[in-house]
C-alpha cells in the first residue's frame, strides 16, 4: 500500500481537474475556501488521502451495498472495463441506467457508483454497452482499497495431484546439442514464410532427442518441440552469427537472455494464438510486454515451490498488467467461434485472449526447461469454448508451475547447475571396403538426413555415392571440394580407401571440358545472294575460322568487322 506523500501527490496529480472535484464530490467535500488552479485541488485530495477518517468515509461509501462493493472490487482489481450485462449477470446486480440519445449514450452512473462511467454505442457489430472506471482513478483507489488475499504469489510445497507432470531440464539441453548439428548441416528446414518449421524437421528432431512433449495425442504430440525449433532456429540465425556457446546450459542462458529482452524477433506467440481468428502480426506486432510479463512472473515466482495458475493469472489483473500483441484495436477484433455465436476480444479479453496466452507462455517456459508444469486434459474452466472442443485453447488446463534447478540458475537464484552428462550418440553406420556404400541403422534419421546429398539409396539401409547427387549446386571446382570436404566432416573416422579413391577420381576428372567463351557461332539462313556473299568475300573468308553447313565460327572480337561487311552489303542484322 502506497502511505508515501510524494508517491501519492503524484498519483493525484495524474488525475484530471474534472476527476479530483468528482472524487472531493463523491467523499461529500465541502469546498469552504477559495480554490481556483488544479494545483491546489491536487494539494488538497492528497492531504485527505493521509487521514484515516477520510479513507474510511471513502471506503464506506464505495462499499454501501453489496453489489457496488462487488463491482468495485472487480473493476478495481480484475479488469476496469466489463461489458455492462455480462457483470450485472455475473454479481447479480441491476445498474443504475443513463439517458439515451440515438440509442447512444456515455454518462456517469451517480450516487453510489458515481465514480463508474458506463457508455452504451452501436457499431457494425451491434450495440455495445460497457462500464469502467478511468485507469488514473483506479491506480488512485488502489492506495487505499483493500488488497485481495492473494495479492502476492503464494508457494507450496505439496499440492493436488494433476495428471500430468512435465520437466524438461534434460531434454532441452540435449535438444540444442542434436539441433546445433543438424543446424550447421542445414537440416532444419521451415516453410516459405520463414515461420513454421517443416513437418520432416519436427519429425528428424523428435526421433533423435529424448525432448519431452506436452500432450501424446497426434494433434499436439509435438508442440513443445515446435516451439523449441522456432527459439534455437532464431537464435543460430539471427543472434549468435552461427556459433553455440560452449556449453547446451549456457547457450540457454543466453537464448533466455534475447529472449526475455526482446530481441528475438521471430513471434512465438503465433504459437499462443492458435485458437483465435483475426491474429494479423504485422511487422508492428511486440512481444515486449508479454516477455516483460514473463519476468515479472518468474522474479515473484516462490523459490522451489509450486504456485497456482490462478494465483499468477490474478497477481497480474490486480496490476493491470495488460498486453497487446498488436495494437489495442486489432485485439478487441479477435475472435473465438463458439457453437452458438463469435465473442469478440473487446468483452472477453480475459477469457480468450489473456489467460490464454499467459499460460501458453508459462508452457513455453517449461519447454525451455526453465519451469515445471503441472496439468490435466485440455478443459475450459467455464461456459467458453472454441467450436466442437471441450476447451478454449490447447493450453487451458495448467494448473501449476514450480522453478527448475535449471531455471534456478538461469535466473541467478542459484550460482552453480550441475547438469545430466549428455551421451553422444554412437553414428550406427558402417562402410563398404570395396565399394562407395554405407550401411545406416534406418532409426538413425539425422545421418541419413546429413549423407543425403551425396548418396542415392540402394535399399532399406543402404547408400551409394552418386555423381549426380555430388555434382548437384555446384557451380564451380571451389564448390566441388567444399562439398567433398563436408562429406568427411560427417564422420569422426578415417573412411575406407574406397571412399578417398571415388573422390580423388572426381577432382582428377573435374573441368577435362571447356568452354571457349571468345568464339561465336551464326548460323545463316538459305538464302542464294547471302551465301554467295560469304562464299566470294574475302574479307569475310579471313574472318571465318570455320564453317560447316550453315553455320560459321567466327571470334567474338570480329563480330563487329562481320556485321559491317554484312550490313554494307544490303543485310540488316540485330548483332
Amino acid at each position: 500500500m502506497v502511505t508515501n506523500k510524494k508517491e501519492i501527490n503524484n498519483i493525484v496529480n495524474s488525475l484530471s481537474f474534472d476527476d479530483i472535484k468528482e472524487i472531493l464530490a463523491f467523499n461529500d467535500v465541502e469546498i469552504t475556501q477559495k480554490i481556483q488552479y488544479k494545483n491546489d485541488y491536487v494539494k488538497l485530495l492528497t492531504e485527505f488521502l493521509l487521514k484515516d477518517s477520510f479513507i474510511n468515509r471513502f471506503l464506506n461509501k464505495l462499499n454501501k451495498d453489496e453489489c457496488s462493493s462487488k463491482i468495485y472490487n472487480h473493476l478495481i482489481w480484475i479488469n476496469n472495463t466489463m461489458n455492462s450485462t455480462i457483470i450485472s449477470e455475473m454479481y447479480n446486480c441491476q445498474l443504475p441506467k443513463i439517458r439515451l440519445y440515438n440509442g447512444s449514450a456515455q454518462g456517469n452512473l451517480g450516487d453510489n457508483y458515481s465514480l463508474i462511467q458506463r457508455e452504451i454505442y452501436k457499431s457494425w457489430r451491434g450495440v455495445s454497452d460497457r462500464i469502467f472506471i478511468d485507469k488514473n482513478i483506479v491506480n488512485m483507489l488502489k492506495i487505499f482499497y483493500p488488497k485481495p488475499d492473494n495479492y502476492e504469489l503464494q508457494g507450496f510445497r505439496e499440492v493436488e495431484e494433476t495428471k500430468y507432470t512435465y520437466n524438461n531440464e534434460n531434454g532441452i539441453l540435449q535438444f540444442i546439442n542434436i539441433i546445433e548439428d543438424m543446424l550447421k548441416n542445414n537440416l532444419v528446414e521451415f516453410g516459405k514464410t520463414n515461420e513454421k518449421p517443416l513437418v520432416k524437421t519436427i519429425h528428424m528432431i523428435k526421433s533423435s532427442s529424448n525432448i519431452n512433449e506436452f500432450y501424446t495425442d497426434k494433434k499436439s504430440n509435438s508442440l513443445a518441440t515446435d516451439m523449441c525449433v522456432r527459439t534455437i532456429y532464431y537464435y543460430f540465425k539471427k543472434i549468435s552469427v552461427k556459433k553455440f556457446k560452449n556449453t547446451e546450459y549456457n547457450t540457454l542462458l543466453d537464448v533466455v537472455k534475447y529472449l526475455l529482452d526482446d530481441k528475438l524477433r521471430f513471434f512465438i506467440s503465433r504459437t499462443f494464438t492458435t485458437h483465435l481468428k483475426g491474429v494479423r502480426f504485422s511487422s508492428y506486432c511486440s512481444e515486449k510486454d508479454l516477455f516483460n510479463i514473463m519476468k515479472l512472473i518468474i522474479n515473484n515466482l516462490v523459490s522451489k515451490e509450486w504456485v497456482s495458475i490462478d494465483n499468477i493469472l490474478n497477481f497480474l489483473k490486480y496490476r493491470d498488467r495488460r498486453f497487446y500483441l498488436e495494437n489495442g484495436y486489432a485485439v478487441e477484433q479477435y475472435r473465438l467461434v463458439s457453437d452458438e455465436d463469435e465473442m469478440y476480444g473487446e468483452d472477453f479479453y480475459n477469457e480468450i485472449f489473456f489467460e490464454p496466452v499467459i499460460k501458453a507462455s508459462l508452457f513455453y517456459l517449461g519447454a525451455l526447461g526453465i519451469l515445471e508444469l503441472k496439468y490435466n486434459e485440455p478443459k475450459s474452466n467455464n461456459n467458453i469454448t472454441a467450436k466442437g472442443l471441450p476447451y478454449i485453447s490447447i493450453w487451458d488446463s495448467l494448473e501449476y508451475v514450480k522453478i527448475t534447478k535449471l531455471g534456478l540458475y538461469i535466473f541467478g537464484i542459484d550460482k552453480t547447475y550441475k547438469a545430466k552428462k549428455i551421451e553422444k550418440k554412437e553414428l550406427t553406420i558402417k562402410f563398404d571396403e570395396y565399394k562407395p556404400i554405407l550401411t545406416i541403422d534406418k532409426s538413425d534419421i539425422i545421418t541419413t538426413a546429413k549423407i543425403e546429398p551425396f548418396t542415392d539409396k540402394l535399399d532399406e539401409n543402404r547408400y551409394i555415392l552418386s555423381y549426380s547427387k555430388i555434382f548437384r549446386d555446384c557451380k564451380n571446382y571451389s564448390a566441388l571440394t567444399k562439398k567433398i570436404d563436408n562429406f568427411y566432416k560427417i564422420f569422426d573416422k578415417k573412411l575406407p580407401k574406397v571412399f578417398d579413391n571415388y573422390f580423388d577420381e572426381i577432382k582428377e576428372n573435374s573441368n577435362m571440358l571447356k568452354r571457349d567463351l571468345k568464339l561465336i557461332t551464326i548460323e545463316l539462313k538459305n538464302n542464294k545472294k547471302l551465301l554467295n556473299l560469304f562464299i566470294s568475300n574475302k574479307k569475310l573468308q579471313e574472318l571465318i575460322i570455320k564453317a560447316s553447313g550453315y553455320r560459321i565460327l567466327v571470334l567474338k572480337d570480329d563480330i563487329p568487322k562481320v556485321s559491317k561487311i554484312i550490313k554494307d552489303n544490303g543485310f540488316f542484322i540485330e548483332f
